[in-house]
C-alpha cells in the first residue's frame, strides 16, 4: 500500500507545478484588446483651430458700376437742292385755261384760274386791286402741283374796275413769271317788275 500512496503524491506535485507555470505565463503576457478599426479617411481637408474671417479695410470703396455708352447715330446730311434760275421756274409755270381775254364779270360769277407750277419751294399768287380805293384781295398757294381756283367776284371788296396780277413768288427771286390785266366786276341791274294788266269787263 505504501508505494501507491507515494506515486500519488508525486503526481499531485507535478500537476500543481504545471498549473503554477501556466498561471504565471498568463499573468506576464500583455492583455488582449479588441482590434481598433483604422480612422476613416476623407478627401476633404480638415481644418483645425479657429477660423479667421477677412475684413475689408476701412478705406475700401466699391468699384463703380460700368454704364453703357450710347452709340452715336449716324445721320446722313441732306444734299442741298440747287436754287433754280428764274428761267427754269418760269418754264415750269403754265396757264392751262386762258382767262386773260375776258374783261367783265357779273357779281355772282367767278374767274376760273387753272395753272401748273412744277418747281418746289415757290408759290402761285393772284391778286386783284380796286383801281379807285386800292383795296386788294387774292390768294397764294404752294407750287409743285396743278391748281384750279374759282376766284369769286363777290369775294371782292366792292364792284368796280380791278387790276389783276398772276405769277410766281420766290424767296430767292421775288415775284416772277407775272401776267397782268384788268377786269370789271359789276352788279347786274335788277329787272323792274312789270305791272300786271287786268282786263275789266266792259260795261
Amino acid at each position: 500500500m505504501a508505494p501507491s500512496a507515494g506515486w500519488e503524491n508525486v503526481l499531485k506535485a507535478i500537476y500543481i507545478g504545471v498549473v503554477a507555470l501556466l498561471i504565471a505565463a498568463c499573468s506576464s503576457a500583455a492583455p488582449l484588446s479588441p482590434t481598433t478599426p483604422p480612422p476613416p479617411t476623407s478627401r476633404f481637408a480638415t481644418l483645425s483651430g479657429p477660423v479667421t474671417r477677412q475684413t475689408l479695410p476701412p478705406t475700401w470703396t466699391p468699384s463703380p458700376t460700368p454704364t453703357a455708352t450710347a452709340v452715336p447715330t449716324i445721320t446722313n446730311t441732306p444734299t442741298p437742292v440747287p436754287t433754280l434760275s428764274v428761267a427754269a421756274i418760269c418754264d415750269g409755270f403754265r396757264l392751262l385755261y386762258d382767262f386773260t381775254g375776258r374783261t367783265s364779270y357779273a357779281w355772282d360769277s367767278y374767274i376760273p384760274i387753272v395753272v401748273t407750277l412744277e418747281a418746289a419751294d415757290v408759290w402761285v399768287f393772284f391778286s386783284a386791286t380796286h383801281r379807285l380805293s386800292g383795296d386788294r384781295t387774292g390768294f397764294e398757294l404752294p407750287g409743285q402741283q396743278t391748281l384750279a381756283v374759282e376766284f369769286q367776284m363777290d369775294a371782292l371788296p366792292q364792284p368796280g374796275t380791278y387790276d389783276w396780277i398772276l405769277g410766281v413768288r420766290s424767296n430767292q427771286h421775288g415775284d416772277i413769271c407775272t401776267q397782268t390785266g384788268t377786269f370789271r366786276a359789276y352788279v347786274p341791274p335788277t329787272p323792274e317788275a312789270t305791272p300786271e294788266v287786268t282786263s275789266e269787263p266792259v260795261q
